[in-house]
């Protein structure tokens, strides 16, 4: 029997400020990312199972929601 398998991997949201949002999900809320910067392009986040990454909405919305070859697996 064949299992269906969907579910998400990856989550990512569009941000304004960069800063203000990596400041929020990684100092206040305890997100652990590799990152070290402050205010970087994206950010991805170590977390188990879904990822999750910031983005700014600027370019995410220029691209319309396109961006499988910018995320990694």
């Amino acid at each position: 029997m064949k299992k269906n398998m969907n579910r998400v991997t990856g989550i990512c949201l569009g941000v304004i400020d960069m800063k203000k949002s990596l400041q929020f999900y990684r100092d206040k809320l305890g997100f652990k990312t590799d990152e070290t910067g402050d205010n970087p392009d994206m950010v991805f986040f170590c977390t188990p199972g879904t990822k999750l990454e910031l983005y700014p909405l600027d370019l995410l919305a220029v691209r319309g929601g396109r961006r499988s070859e910018s995320c990694p697996p």
